[in-house]
């Protein structure tokens, strides 16, 4: 289990970067995937493991619904089936559906 510390570290990393993304013109997830290769390739630093039902059951679910939401339209009726069809299409393609 790594220390509090390390996710202290990591978390720091994450909002640095997350103020940052915007300032430097870059998506979010190419900066957070850029910042966590780099923290990676540091020499010292623990590599964390998660158990991947954690990750699917802890981290996905909410990730597919805050994605939802944020793409609903404003329109109603029909654009709600297609965000619940976008939501169902990406969780069977993950193969939790």
């Amino acid at each position: 289990m790594p220390s509090l510390e390390v996710l202290l570290l990591l978390l720091a990393a994450i909002a640095v970067t997350a103020i940052a993304a915007p300032r430097l013109r870059l998506p979010l997830p190419i900066a957070l995937t850029g910042v966590g290769l780099v923290l990676a390739l540091v020499p010292g630093l623990p590599h964390p493991r998660l158990d991947p039902d954690v990750v699917l059951l802890g981290f996905l679910p909410p990730l597919l619904y805050a994605d939802v939401e944020t793409r609903r339209p404003e329109v109603g009726g029909q654009a709600d089936l297609q965000d619940v069809d976008l939501f169902l299409g990406r969780a069977k393609g993950l193969g939790i559906g």
